[in-house]
């Protein structure tokens, strides 16, 4: 557990990290910790930092499980993520990337900020066209940002 300033009540603020499948997260939730898991996700909507993975609820973020009741039959369970601000890209930072699109000769990738980044295939250190990687949708990327624009967004280089 990371030492906080002020002390949260246990039962319904827990820190969890990213993987934390739903028992970590329906015990800390004040909705519903003695529901079974079939009736968890029906009673249960997903928010933010959290995702459903067939019969599971996973975090996909660090922070704090929140629950929050919109009506008295259902809520709402989100990760509270304290201090975390968008990533503003600036020239030479080198960044660590999710490849989210793919297209012929370039992909997107996810970079934190509010903003996708683009990557050439033919950007990557002795790469010509005839031998480029293939990267698939989830590949994780090291990269150098290489052009920053308030109007387009940046383009980046594998490191």
């Amino acid at each position: 557990r990371t030492p906080m300033a002020a002390p949260l009540d246990e039962e319904t603020h827990a820190f969890v990290c990213p993987g934390d499948t739903e028992k970590r997260l329906s015990a800390s939730s004040p909705v519903a910790s003695s529901s079974s898991s079939s009736s968890l996700s029906s009673s249960l909507t997903i928010g933010r930092g959290v995702e459903q993975d067939c019969d599971r609820i996973v975090a996909t973020v660090p922070g704090f499980v929140a629950a929050s009741s919109s009506s008295s039959s259902s809520s709402m369970v989100y990760i509270d993520t304290p201090g975390r601000k968008c990533y503003v890209p600036s020239l030479d930072d080198t960044v660590i990337g999710i490849v989210i699109d793919r297209g012929g000769e370039s992909y997107r990738v996810d970079i934190g900020g509010g903003r996708q980044a683009a990557l050439s295939a033919l950007v990557f250190d002795g790469v010509t066209k005839r031998n480029r990687p293939r990267l698939e949708i989830g590949a994780v990327v090291y990269a150098r940002v290489i052009v920053v624009s308030r109007d387009v967004e940046a383009e980046l280089s594998c490191v």
